[in-house]
């Protein structure tokens, strides 16, 4: 009997991306805190955000026709959401989470979307991701120098639900099932 590695490949983007997240974990304070005494880190974390998000707009302007209208004001609701977000969170680390559990989110739903359909999709993607975020805080208990926040496990499962609300508002359903 052979391995065949096909059925893990959609996988591999949020392993990746997970793992991207976990192995910095150590390091990034340090990372911030240097940051911060050189540059504005606030207005460049908030900046590139914002950028992100009118980028996925254009991108998805581009299939407007696609886009129903209930997409519409769910997506809007979405961008509404990482806006109050980025306002209600003074420290710069604590908006890179909208990031990368938005997109971590995004990355999970698109292997499962292969296999199910339908809401649960949608579902399993958000529990995966809010687990993820769960995970990364029980690392840092562990680290010297972090610890366990309840706050952080919810900004995490907030940031995958905005995530895979922009996911559905914004993707391009042709797109879906091709990997």
């Amino acid at each position: 009997m052979s391995f065949n590695a096909r059925p893990l490949r959609p996988w591999l983007p949020a392993v990746i991306w997970l793992a991207c997240i976990y192995s910095t974990l150590g390091v990034v304070r340090s990372v911030n805190d240097y940051l911060e005494t050189r540059i504005a880190l606030s207005a460049v974390i908030s900046g590139v955000l914002i950028a992100a998000l009118i980028l996925i707009v254009l991108a998805a302007l581009r299939h407007a026709a696609m886009i129903r209208p209930a997409q519409w004001i769910v997506g809007m609701a979405a961008l509404a959401g990482y806006g109050k977000m980025l306002a209600l969170l003074p420290v710069p680390a604590e908006r890179v989470h909208l990031a990368q559990y938005g997109v971590l989110a995004f990355l999970l739903y698109r292997p499962l979307n292969l296999r199910f359909r339908g809401g649960g999709t949608y579902a399993a993607a958000l529990v995966l991701s809010a687990l993820a975020g769960w995970g990364d805080e029980i690392i840092q208990y562990y680290l010297p120098g972090r610890y366990f926040e309840w706050r952080d496990v919810g900004l995490n499962a907030v940031s995958a639900l905005l995530g895979l609300l922009m996911t559905w508002a914004f993707a391009r359903p042709d797109t879906d099932r091709k990997y």
